[in-house]
């Protein structure tokens, strides 16, 4: 058990550890906790890549400019930015092993140095399958939020044609072609209003939006 002196050395040593002062130190020392920032949130992004994560935002919203969407294309926004960023990381730490152990067995085939790589990636962190299940996963939640905005936008297409249909006017029911058209100008229905009404819903109908794809040379915007 701590004596009264120790007690009172501990309180005297804590007022004079007052932690970093300068704007530098504070920053830095904010991040002690973080280890690879995969999952970290917005407000703790660098102004560089919140300004990446605003560009694929825009570009999705651009898309699928719904404003019930919101939610749905932020998360897809932040799984997008978060899978590129797990490609990034696979592809830096594989540059960075190739060069360690191009430095440790200099004669040694490109393919061998991979080959050195993988199995000591397997005796030690298996960093490379984690980054994988991260890739994966990320990949799951893009899946879902695109299935999500493309049945919106499919269910928002339906109501938008159910809904003109009903309010043109002169717009029967089920008007037979044959007849004389509702507008009482003494001609057949599809020698008079037919065609408008026709145009007026090709007019609503929305093409359902292709779903993006990355490209073979990395995970950029469709």
């Amino acid at each position: 058990m701590a004596s009264a002196a120790q007690i009172q050395a501990n309180r005297a040593n804590a007022l004079a550890s007052t932690g970093p002062r300068t704007p530098e130190g504070k920053a830095a020392s904010s991040r002690n906790a973080v280890r690879h920032g995969l999952y970290a949130s917005l407000d703790s992004l660098a102004p560089a890549e919140r300004e990446h994560f605003d560009q694929i935002y825009s570009h999705f919203s651009a898309r699928y400019p719904s404003p019930e969407s919101e939610q749905t294309l932020h998360d897809l926004a932040f799984a997008w930015f978060r899978r590129e960023r797990v490609r990034r990381m696979e592809a830096a730490w594989i540059a960075a092993q190739i060069a360690h152990f191009a430095s440790l067995f200099p004669d040694a085939t490109h393919d061998r140095i991979l080959a050195q790589l993988l199995i000591s990636d397997g005796k030690q962190d298996n960093f490379i399958s984690r980054l994988h299940r991260w890739d994966r996963s990320l990949t799951r939640d893009i899946d879902r939020a695109l299935n999500s905005l493309n049945q919106h936008h499919k269910t928002a297409s339906a109501e938008a044609e159910n809904e003109i249909v009903e309010t043109k006017p002169n717009a029967p029911a089920q008007a037979s072609r044959n007849a004389p058209c509702p507008c009482g100008s003494g001609l057949k229905y599809k020698r008079c209003c037919l065609p408008v009404h026709q145009q007026a819903v090709s007019a609503a109908k929305i093409t359902p939006m292709p779903r993006p794809e990355p490209t073979a040379a990395g995970p950029a915007l469709p």
